[in-house]
């Protein structure tokens, strides 16, 4: 049956690929942008775009009237000391909150698994996680309290490293490695959960579809830093990454980068999975992609 989306954030990373999967599913979606002409293409293809900030819970609320789920695509990954993503997460999520309880729809929030401790080889479920609290993830986990506090009905679904062409992930990690500076922790086990966008669209559309509801990991499969940054040097042309100790890893890739590439975190699509609500993509065909959308410039 079609469902009236709102979609906050239609024109990121993550909200214009599930916007196009939505539309493309026959759904009726609401797209909320702070820059309309940024969503063109999306009012081409049949989006509903309205102009407001995910910020602004009067314009919340009145873009949500109507709808039957809401999403929270209005994000950025883990950033250390990023004010601006973490308003998002927290002041932004509490305004969608209200705006479903107000309009009776459900709330889908796109978090992060990157809330999960180091597990060395252990495999990571949402179902049964060790949460860690830290800057860059704190205001992620309060958002996620905030929706299980909440009177709507919610979807959450942790979401592995953004990795495609023209991710900030895939930039970081094939810049590095091209530069020789991408270290390889050799001491301990370091695995990474990489999540293609449009394996997002498709995973959180059919969650959606089938009104589901809990917490969910979205991943498209998971590789070994190692493996993964030695396909990369091998692809580019580089010379193998150094190995080195975790500690001097961490301090060469800085807060940002060591929280990504530095702790094992071996999850997979897991639940979904068990539901026929599988990624399409494995972690050497979401390489290939991003090296070969890489200009001679970079």
């Amino acid at each position: 049956m079609p469902r009236r989306i709102l979609l906050a954030g239609a024109t990121g990373a993550v909200g214009r690929p599930l916007a196009r999967r939505l539309l493309a599913r026959g759904h009726a979606v609401r797209a909320l942008v702070r820059d309309p002409a940024a969503a063109g293409d999306l009012a081409a293809s049949g989006a509903e775009v309205v102009a407001g900030d995910v910020l602004d819970r009067d314009a919340a609320g009145r873009a949500a009237e109507g709808c039957d789920h809401i999403v929270h695509a209005a994000v950025r990954g883990p950033a250390v000391g990023d004010e601006q993503a973490d308003r998002l997460r927290r002041d932004g999520t509490a305004a969608l909150l209200t705006a479903a309880e107000r309009a009776g729809a459900a709330i889908v929030l796109p978090s992060l698994v990157a809330l999960y401790a180091d597990g060395g080889e252990e495999p990571i479920e949402a179902a049964d996680p060790v949460i860690a609290s830290g800057p860059g993830v704190d205001a992620v986990q309060e958002a996620e309290l905030a929706t299980f506090g909440s009177g709507a009905r919610f979807l959450i679904l942790r979401q592995g490293v953004l990795f495609a062409a023209g991710t900030g992930a895939a930039h970081d990690l094939l810049g590095r490695v091209a530069a020789g500076t991408f270290p390889v922790v050799a001491d301990r086990p370091v695995w990474l959960p990489l999540l293609h966008p449009d394996d997002f669209a498709e995973m959180a559309t059919t969650a959606l579809e089938r009104d589901l509801n809990g917490v969910y990991d979205t991943v498209s499969d998971t590789v070994a830093a190692a493996d993964l940054a030695t396909a990369a040097a091998r692809a580019l042309g580089a010379p193998p990454p150094p190995r080195v100790g975790g500690t001097t890893a961490r301090e060469r890739l800085g807060a940002d980068g060591a929280l990504t590439w530095t702790v094992s975190r071996r999850v997979g699509p897991g639940a979904l999975a068990t539901l026929g609500i599988a990624p399409a993509r494995g972690w050497e065909a979401m390489l290939a992609d991003a090296v070969g959308a890489r200009t001679p410039a970079q």
